[in-house]
């Protein structure tokens, strides 16, 4: 008996699921079982649907946070799948009209491609999984030939237009030590050259000096022999131009600068012997990089349409199943459009018909009241008008009767004053 009631509770909740009335079942009882299993159909498919959204989600989760999101994300969209197709069968409860479903059955087609899809993809996984690895991989060797051809051994530049997004930007690559290895020879040149100049300048400055202190006769000097006020003038630009251009220090920053350029000469020549093998760790980091890679749903997908177009069963079964998933989505529909009008159907539109009907009544009797009312009101408030024009006229009717007796009163006062007074 506990089972029994288990069952019946059940079976009630599956037909409230999409809008049944019992009281109107239990009039036509045969119709119960076959409400109860629609029901069944519509959680069926809403079961469906979770599983379907939780293999898409899955394949988006990369850590414990987003993977109990993807976990909480497919019942909620079973839900919504569940509420959507409760919304369509209970919507046709006395419908008598086949082509009313005919909207409701093209949603329930869309709404089951978007299950089938993933369902699919986890009935053939092995297979797709194997062509992704295979895509992949031409893929990767594919990318790993453009790298090469891009960065060859000896860094030298490659006039390739994929090469403008395929170019590694390595530390130490010989192009670069090249480079710098060019910039410090040229700033070698110019500060051997500037020294060279600094130099004959100097010279010159201190031949004018023993030139002048020794009294020698040039256009240049006074021709005092002697350490007179011009020879220490002269010899004191002469010690200053050798202090500011610093010529006991630059010939040993050259010295310092050909150490660099001999080192760096050296780097050049190892980086040119060693960079093949950098380029090549680096495309195979960028290799394991590419096969580590979470497979997503639409590579899934992509693998799933080479399988179909390279092979007949495999689209023949791929589109057997999906049609397959498709229908089973549009089970309640079908179920309701196959079936055609019930008993219960004719109950509800009955039911619906009557209640317009006693709506209809209900408003033509309020109407009819409101009318009784508004006109009852009209004459209430033309009596209280007439009683108040009634209260006025007897009002003015007393006024009247009290002026004309004072009038007499004091017409009579006059006329016995007037006696009185005659003789």
């Amino acid at each position: 008996m506990p089972i029994e009631r288990h069952i019946r509770v059940i079976a009630y909740w599956l037909r409230r699921l999409i809008g049944v009335n019992e009281d109107l079942l239990d009039r036509v009882k045969l119709d119960r079982p076959r409400y109860t299993r629609m029901g069944a159909i519509v959680c069926l498919t809403a079961a469906l649907s979770t599983v379907s959204m939780l293999v898409v989600t899955s394949q988006l989760a990369t850590g414990w946070i987003s993977a109990l999101g993807a976990v909480a994300f497919a019942p909620a969209w079973g839900l919504v799948i569940l509420t959507i197709d409760s919304w369509l069968i209970s919507s046709t409860h006395g419908s008598r009209r086949a082509r009313t479903l005919l909207p409701r059955l093209m949603l329930s087609v869309l709404l089951g491609f978007v299950i089938a899809e993933p369902m699919v993809i986890l009935v053939f996984r092995p297979a797709i999984e194997r062509q992704v690895t295979l895509t992949r991989e031409e893929m990767i060797a594919a990318e790993a030939s453009t790298w090469k051809t891009c960065n060859p051994a000896t860094d030298e530049p490659v006039a390739d237009h994929r090469c403008a997004s395929h170019r590694l930007a390595l530390p130490d690559s010989p192009s670069t030590l090249r480079t710098e290895l060019a910039d410090l020879r040229a700033r070698r040149d110019n500060d051997a050259a500037a020294l060279d100049r600094d130099k004959n300048r100097w010279e010159e400055l201190d031949a004018a000096t023993r030139a002048e202190c020794a009294g020698t006769a040039r256009p240049d000097t006074t021709g005092v022999r002697g350490e007179g006020p011009q020879c220490l003038h002269n010899r004191e630009v002469a010690e200053q131009y050798r202090r500011d251009t610093r010529l006991e220090q630059r010939p040993a920053d050259l010295v310092r600068l050909d150490g660099r350029i001999n080192d760096l000469q050296n780097k050049v020549t190892e980086a040119a012997t060693s960079y093949g093998a950098k380029v090549q760790a680096e495309i195979d980091k960028k290799q394991n990089d590419a096969r580590t890679q979470a497979v997503g749903i639409l590579e899934e997908l992509d693998a799933l349409g080479k399988l179909s177009a390279t092979s007949t069963p495999v689209t023949v079964a791929h589109w057997i199943l999906r049609l397959l998933l498709v229908v089973v989505d549009c089970l309640p529909v079908l179920a309701k459009w196959m079936g055609g009008p019930t008993a219960y159907d004719r109950l509800v539109m009955r039911r619906t018909e009557s209640d317009v009907k006693l709506y209809d009544e209900e408003l033509r009797r309020r109407e009819e009241i409101t009318s009784l009312v508004g006109e009852a009101s009209k004459e209430d408030g033309l009596r209280k008008r007439r009683a108040t024009l009634d209260e006025y006229a007897e009002d003015d009717r007393r006024t009247r009767l009290d002026l004309e007796r004072e009038l007499d009163e004091q017409t009579e006062r006059l006329y016995q004053l007037y006696r009185r007074e005659q003789p």
